[in-house]
């Protein structure tokens, strides 16, 4: 598999000069290697953040004419550079035909300097690891499908797709790339207690959690435990999904669950690459996988979906919960299919919302739940589940 068309190609508005765009996601997700065939073809200028000598072009406001004298101007790991917010709004305003393209592997300070510093010049971007369906352009459905089990393992980075040795390339990324924001930008140490709280994310996958039993458990703070998770949500390692909450008393409305961006890099994490039919959590790994393959769509499709859980007091569930212009759909997770056949829609939750639409999706039906609009594999909730 050479170049994987990526589904953020069509949404870019490449010909809108007015503003920069800035592409947020994690190390060695290919933002780079995008940016490169966007510009292929054309007069592009490459600067990076891990060259002091970029770094010092970028900030010297006489080079900015010589910036901009190219077609395209790239800044890469750009929450490296120190006032990039400002070096955007000067870049930006002193725009001719020079299309501006930053990128950035973590939103820690590179969002927080831009928001401030060029509001109303950039629009923003998030670059996921590959979904389902880019890797099915390039190949095929039957081949997604043949290999689902490939991607709950060793999950959808670029590099890791097309690696003979995944476990090795995942290791590496784990230990070179992911962490490196939060310990240089953030100032957090490799601590003991840091990495058994990543390590109890990594178990509490499809679960719900608390700050608090994440705290006592990894011998931190509560206040400690939300400031990492922030980071780590950040340097898009994690993805946090809240509890919905509408019309129930007994709803849960403080509830959370956490997934990994990457169920590779969740299983490198601890340290697991057996087969499918040796774990027993792989009812959680389809989990995460179909959770973050939902939120991939929507965030490229700009389609304003939000995602949740749902939970009641007394125990009853439903795995993932979309809302879209004030339509619900439910998902319950089942990993086998004779699973499916015994997965119901709870009774409280088909009265308190009867319009909604419920589905029961398995790693078999990959090809349609992945690549569909949800009304071809959904069902209306009515009267009979009630």
């Amino acid at each position: 598999m050479s170049y994987v068309e990526r589904t953020l190609e069509k949404v870019l508005p490449l010909q809108d000069k007015k503003r920069a765009f800035v592409i947020y996601g994690s190390r060695q997700v290919g933002k780079t290697t995008l940016i490169e065939h966007l510009a292929e073809g054309r007069e592009a200028q490459f600067l990076s953040g891990d060259y002091s000598s970029d770094v010092a072009l970028l900030r010297d406001e006489s080079a900015t004419p010589m910036l901009l004298s190219r077609e395209f101007l790239v800044i890469d790991e750009a929450q490296k550079v120190p006032d990039i917010g400002l070096i955007i709004k000067r870049l930006v305003d002193r725009r001719s035909g020079c299309t501006i393209m930053v990128t950035g592997s973590s939103s820690l300070r590179l969002s927080g300097g831009v928001r401030e510093s060029a509001v109303g010049r950039t629009d923003s971007y998030r670059l996921w690891p590959l979904s389902l369906s880019e890797i099915a352009t390039a190949s095929s459905w039957v081949e997604v499908q043949r290999t689902i089990s490939d991607r709950m393992i060793y999950g959808c980075y670029p590099a890791v797709v097309t690696e003979t040795k995944p476990e090795k390339r995942l290791q590496e990324i784990l230990d070179g790339y992911l962490f490196k924001d939060i310990f240089e930008l953030a100032g957090v140490r490799k601590s003991t207690p840091f990495m058994n709280l990543v390590t109890l994310l990594a178990q509490s996958v499809g679960s719900e959690v608390t700050y608090e039993g994440l705290g006592k458990r990894s011998g931190l703070s509560k206040a400690t435990v939300i400031g990492y998770i922030d980071l780590l949500e950040q340097c898009f390692i994690v993805k946090r999904l809240p509890s919905f909450s509408r019309s129930v008393a007994t709803e849960l409305r403080k509830g959370k669950k956490i997934y990994f961006v990457d169920t590779g890099i969740r299983n490198a994490v601890l340290g697991d690459f057996s087969p499918l039919t040796n774990r027993a959590d792989r009812g959680a790994l389809w989990e995460n996988l179909f959770v973050m393959e939902r939120i991939k769509l929507h965030d490229y499709a700009e389609d304003g979906a939000r995602a949740f859980f749902w939970r009641t007091a007394g125990k009853k569930e439903i795995d993932f919960l979309e809302e879209r212009n004030g339509q619900l759909t439910a998902f319950e997770c089942k990993f086998s299919k004779g699973g499916k056949k015994d997965a119901r829609v709870p009774l409280v939750f088909a009265r308190a919302y009867p319009g909604s639409r419920f589905a029961v999706v398995s790693p078999m039906d990959a090809f349609k739940v992945l690549d569909s609009a949800v009304e071809s594999f959904s069902r209306p909730v009515g009267e009979a589940d009630s």
